[in-house]
């Protein structure tokens, strides 16, 4: 069971780290100060001068006015003048805020204050109308408020695109450090080569979080991957369930183990130990596979037999050996190579 468990811990360890690497917001918030006179100049720029009531220009401050009144967020409840301050250094690329700042635009959680308290109205312009955009204008200042129901698409610094990151090395660290402390089971002197076996270890883990990160890089959020379990993250994610099933018969490599006795051989896999008396062994034959040798099979006095096949076994000449001692193994007559 240990080597199961280590291996277990890897990948768990490798594909929480996906997860947290990925995990994004599902709605960010951006705040930035509308430049009304390029909007005004772009809206206008084929429109004369001069004209009747609705053909012509209006003037830049009755554009700007208009466009307030358009989608206008209701005022603030409590004082955020210490907030504008804030964000008019974090335009600039100073203070605490600054780091919000890309593009010219500040992102925020919606839950973040002060911007919390316009959620709910920018949620209603879009399920309304589409829009994504509204407008503030308080303390001096006009603020054009931007929502971002799929955070991936915007600007967003990614410390607030994918806050948990920090966590996903945890996880990756931890998992390795795990499967490498634990103590693997065999450790006799007849036993795979674990230099496969870690290799074939490091290759089931890195597919099998390949085939469950997938679906979460691709999906705007972890839970939009989720829900769309029956479709193409769901076939990912089977593929990375069939990998895994073939990393995890690796353990059983990694499990097996046989210690020679004065007068047994001791066999241990995944699931349990198995002792074979010398006494009980009638004959050994060539294990074939294909038409080519692939080991030894112990033929036993009650009629049963042992398989035990040599390929990435180290030290197998110690099992020949030591059944060649007894007679029970006689290469040169049975036409074997010792």
């Amino acid at each position: 069971m240990i080597e199961i468990l280590r291996r277990a811990i890897l990948i768990l360890g490798l594909c929480g780290a996906g997860w947290f690497w990925y995990s994004s917001p599902p709605l960010l918030i951006s705040v930035r100060e509308p430049d009304f006179e390029r909007e005004y100049k772009r809206h206008f720029r084929f429109l004369s001068p001069e004209g009747e009531e609705g053909r012509g220009r209006i003037s830049l401050e009755e554009y700007r006015r208009r466009t307030l009144a358009m989608r206008k967020l209701p005022p603030p409840q409590d004082d955020v003048s210490g907030w504008l301050r804030d964000l008019e250094e974090a335009y600039q690329g100073r203070g605490r805020e600054a780091q919000r700042v890309s593009e010219g635009a500040a992102y925020y959680l919606p839950g973040e204050p002060p911007v919390a308290q316009w959620v709910p109205a920018l949620q209603e312009f879009y399920r309304n109308g589409s829009w994504l955009n509204a407008y503030l204008s308080t303390g001096g200042k006009d603020l054009e408020f931007m929502l971002h129901p799929e955070p991936r698409e915007s600007k967003a610094p990614g410390w607030i695109l994918f806050p948990k990151r920090g966590q996903a090395w945890l996880w990756a660290v931890a998992g390795l450090v795990l499967y490498l402390v634990l103590p693997g089971r065999a450790r006799g002197a007849v036993r795979y080569d674990p230099v496969p076996i870690w290799a074939m270890d490091a290759a089931g883990a890195v597919l099998v979080c390949f085939f469950w990160t997938l679906p979460l890089a691709l999906h705007e959020t972890n839970q939009a991957a989720v829900d769309n379990w029956w479709g193409p993250a769901g076939m990912s994610w089977l593929a990375g369930a069939l990998v895994l099933v073939l990393a995890m018969r690796n353990a059983a490599n990694a499990a097996f183990e046989l210690a020679l006795a004065e007068d047994e051989i001791q066999i241990r896999r995944l699931w349990g130990r198995t002792a074979v008396p010398f006494a009980a062994v009638r004959a050994v034959e060539a294990l074939e596979d294909h038409g080519a040798r692939a080991g030894l099979r112990l033929r036993l006095e009650g009629g049963g037999a042992f398989d035990l096949p040599w390929a990435g076994v180290m030290n197998y000449a110690d099992l020949v050996d030591a059944l060649e001692a007894r007679g029970l193994y006689r290469p040169a007559r049975q036409g074997e190579q010792g």
